[in-house]
Formats: structure tokens, C-alpha cells, sequence
């Protein structure tokens, strides 16, 4: 198995003195650069679980996208059927220089917020001393996003995350209903991000305002390998 590692830049809170005899410490917001390793997975080891689509099937290249299984486990592509990340633009997100927190949601929906804007500096270990206190929380982001990152794979040149069986709700009232597929798995929910590459949906909000109904899907067949994929057409006549 091969594997990517991305230098992620990591914003977390410090208690620090320039003067140890000061008796109250400062608290500021800092960056520091971790490694993360993401697994990259063969499209054989990764086969096609379910193919998705909100198109007819004649026109299958317009909002289409896979999930495929590995390790017992459903993968998503990272945005979903409009904004499908690739592993360089996946990387370059995460170790921009000024990067910012929608992108730290990539590995986890939930990445605990911060309040100074980016870019932020280094810790300045010659001129300042590390205090401990409570309001440190570089270990718990350090776990959340490499938390995030065993949760994430490449395949095929894409990025996915582990999320769940599908699950088919709609949106809108009446008989101007919308047909959606979104994740199982409430961890992966976009929750407080606005970059549209956290898909997949649906959101907290949505789940509560959703008419939820059972959407028929049909079997292709078996392939060579013995593998089984599901075709997910949506109907809108309820």
C-alpha cells in the first residue's frame, strides 16, 4: 500500500511569558505544521459500490459520481457531484500558506474554529517559554485531523471519506420536491464549513427539514470480479 503525506498547517492556542516571573501568562493563537498520511488505495481493492446520479441515465456525466467499498466500509468523493477533489488540488488545499478553516474541514466537518485570521506565525521558542495550561489544545487539534486522515483515501486520482450507507431524502414542499442522496454517517455532515468541497450532504439543518421517503434503486449485475454495483436512479413521482 502506498500512501501520500501532507504538511498540514495546523492553527492552535498556546499560554506562553516572555518573563517567567510573571505571574498571569498570555494566550495567542499560533500555527504549526504536522504530517498526515493518507492511504492510497488501487481502484481493484476499491470497486464501484453504488453509482449516483440525478440525471437519466442516457446522460449519466451530469451529476454522477461512485462510491466505492474498502474495509468493510462505504467511501464518498470528497464534493460530491460538482466539485470532486483530485489529490493535488486535495494537498495544495491543505498545505497553502494562509490557509484557511474550510479547507481543515476536508479532514474533519467539525474542525474545532479559531478566532485570528490566518496567516498565523510560529511560535517563538527563543523569545518565548510554553506555559502549561488548560487553553492549550494543539494535542486535540493535532488528534482531530490525524483522526480525519485515517478516515480519508486516494483512489483512482480522488479523495474519499469514509461516510456511510446512502441515504435518500428531498428537499423542498409540496410538489416542488428535490431529490437528494446524502451520507448516513452524521460525522461527515457538512456542518460549519462553507467551502463546497465538504460535501457530502446533508447538513444537520437539512436532515430535520427533509421529507424523508424511500427511493426505489435496481441492481446492474455482477462483474468479472464478482463485485456487485447498485444504479441509484431518483423518480420523482412519489
Amino acid at each position: 500500500m502506498t500512501y501520500e503525506l501532507i504538511k498540514v498547517r495546523l492553527p492552535y492556542r498556546q499560554c506562553w511569558k516572555r518573563n517567567p516571573r510573571l505571574r498571569i501568562p498570555n494566550c495567542s493563537w499560533f500555527e504549526a505544521q504536522i504530517d498526515v498520511r493518507i492511504d492510497e488505495i488501487s481502484a481493484v481493492s476499491a470497486p464501484v459500490a453504488y453509482e449516483v446520479s440525478l440525471a437519466a441515465r442516457a446522460d449519466r456525466s451530469a451529476f454522477h459520481y461512485e462510491i466505492r467499498s474498502y474495509d468493510n466500509r462505504l467511501w464518498w468523493p470528497l464534493g460530491g457531484e460538482h466539485n470532486r477533489l483530485d489529490r493535488e488540488t486535495f494537498k495544495r488545499m491543505l498545505e497553502a500558506e494562509g490557509s484557511r478553516l474550510e479547507y481543515l474541514t476536508l479532514l474533519d466537518p467539525y474542525f474545532p474554529d479559531y478566532h485570528d485570521d490566518w496567516p498565523l506565525p510560529p511560535f517563538p521558542e527563543s523569545e518565548s517559554e510554553r506555559v502549561d495550561h488548560e487553553l492549550n489544545d494543539f494535542a486535540n487539534r493535532e488528534a482531530v485531523a490525524k483522526r480525519g486522515a485515517v478516515q480519508t483515501i486516494i483512489c483512482n486520482g480522488g479523495i474519499f471519506v469514509s461516510a456511510g450507507e446512502p441515504l435518500f431524502y428531498f428537499t423542498g414542499e409540496r410538489k416542488h420536491l428535490f431529490p437528494w442522496v446524502g451520507v448516513s454517517d452524521e460525522d461527515r455532515e457538512c456542518a460549519n464549513a462553507s467551502f463546497g468541497g465538504t460535501r457530502p450532504y446533508p447538513t444537520a439543518a437539512e436532515r430535520l427539514r427533509a421529507s424523508w421517503l424511500r427511493v426505489r434503486h435496481r441492481r446492474i449485475g455482477r462483474r468479472n470480479a464478482g463485485t456487485t454495483r447498485s444504479w441509484l436512479f431518483f423518480r420523482t413521482e412519489l
